[in-house]
């Protein structure tokens, strides 16, 4: 009699949830819908949502450089050693008909200085060293190999019988769908004490619907998202090795626009009075990147060619020497003359402007026995009036947050400048060495 009677009241109370606020098998049926798509597929391991937040992810851990690309929608970059920090905004231009993200229009914010960027408005005016970064970047389909074949961001035809790891993930996405299914009915019971409420308060009736509705709408965009982001962990898991290797490419055209001028203070020789320098440091350019992951490694590469509006400092084609030192050397001039200066130091030699082209090869790559910590070799050659080559060693630290959505990266560098002497020869490679650290913040969301 017992038994009879839970199983009335478990009736009842299903039959309750079911009138009262939404039949969770409606959501269930929807994802057992994307669930058979992907299935029945034998070309298409996951979901290609999760193959877009997959490869945003894998694109994140080589987010390092002002020019990097990033797929989250807000990111920042702090260069300490060329004293440099950067906001940046991606905006998703993809057609709506897309799958996934193709065309990512970029829009970020440099200061050349950081102190800029704490006070970017001072005595009226704007601070030197500001500008504009915009970038277009078009990005190839993806693929991700499993068994004997890959997938890439597009949907492909069937026909091939199921492998082993496509059998796998196919039962791992069963077993998600089988666990939100339950979570779903265990809020379907409290949601019926809730409504209960309401009608105990008199609310009307079209009110009471409205907000079921509303409900019903948020539970299954939540059971949606959670679906996806736990087929991508599943797919992520290292001991489901549900897939063998992955593989990403993309180009961007990118330009730096100045807001402001740079301004320094030279003259020609120490028998001439100092003068304000000015200089506005445009830049476009292009650029090829690609990321290559096996469960041995991971590697990616860039290759760059851009063409900067530079000048004689930029180029340590002048010295520079303290403004003590200065008024030493200058002791025929009238010391008013110093009066004016603000800067701490001074330029000696012939200024000029020129337009310095430049073309850039970088190779990150983690060993198999390092997940988060890899090594950088970027090599720099210009050309023209500063053909110096230049060489950075650097030593790429990869952390994740809480969440394991957002990477974050520090890169330790040491920049070997004109290491053909073509600019200093007079000194040596230590000399010439600069040593610093970037770090690489993607925050928020990942496109969709």
């Amino acid at each position: 009699m017992k038994k009879i009677l839970v199983i009335l009241v478990l009736q009842y109370c299903t039959s309750s949830v079911k009138s009262q606020v939404f039949n969770s098998s409606a959501i269930t049926k929807t994802l057992d819908s994307i669930t058979q798509q992907i299935n029945s597929d034998p070309e298409q391991l996951i979901s290609y949502r999760s193959l877009n937040k997959f490869f945003a992810k894998k694109v994140a851990y080589y987010l390092s450089g002002s020019s990097d690309l990033s797929l989250f929608t807000n990111y920042a970059v702090l260069d300490f050693g060329e004293d440099k920090a950067t906001i940046g905004w991606n905006i998703n231009a993809s057609k709506k008909s897309s799958n996934r993200v193709s065309d990512v229009v970029t829009i970020s914010l440099q200061s050349a200085v950081m102190k800029n960027f704490a006070i970017l408005f001072a005595d009226k005016n704007l601070n030197n060293d500001l500008g504009l970064n915009l970038k277009y970047t078009k990005i190839f389909k993806g693929s991700a190999w499993f068994d004997n074949k890959k997938q890439t961001q597009r949907i492909q035809a069937a026909g091939v019988p199921l492998t082993t790891q496509k059998a796998k993930m196919n039962l791992k996405r069963k077993l998600i769908v089988a666990e939100i299914n339950i979570e779903l009915i265990k809020l379907a019971f409290h949601n019926v004490l809730y409504f209960q409420n309401l009608s105990r308060l008199e609310i009307p009736d079209s009110l009471i619907e409205q907000e079921k509705e509303a409900r019903f709408k948020i539970l299954k965009t939540e059971a949606i998202d959670k679906y996806y982001a736990r087929e991508l962990e599943e797919m992520e898991n290292e001991d489901n090795a549900v897939y063998k290797k992955a593989f990403s490419q993309w180009i961007s055209f990118k330009s730096f626009i100045p807001i402001t001028k740079s301004t320094f203070t030279g003259t020609a020789d120490i028998t001439k009075t100092p003068s304000e320098l000015v200089s506005r440091k445009w830049m476009f350019g292009a650029s090829y990147s690609a990321i290559y992951e096996s469960k041995r490694n991971k590697l990616f590469i860039n290759g760059s060619a851009e063409i900067v509006k530079s000048n004689s400092i930029d180029a340590s084609l002048i010295d520079e020497v303290s403004i003590d030192k200065f008024k030493l050397l200058s002791q025929n001039l009238d010391t008013s003359v110093f009066e004016k200066v603000n800067s701490e130091s001074i330029y000696l030699g012939n200024y000029e402007e020129f337009w310095t082209p430049s073309i850039t090869a970088q190779v990150v790559f983690y060993p198999q026995f390092s997940k988060n910590v890899g090594i950088d070799l970027s090599f720099i050659k210009k050309f023209g009036k500063d053909q110096a080559f230049d060489f950075i060693l650097g030593l790429p630290i990869t952390l994740t947050s809480q969440d394991g959505d957002s990477p974050f990266n520090i890169i330790l560098q040491a920049k070997f400048r004109d290491i053909n002497n073509k600019i200093l020869p007079e000194k040596s490679i230590s000399d010439k060495l600069q040593i610093g650290f970037k770090v690489g913040l993607p925050f928020n969301n990942i496109m969709k």
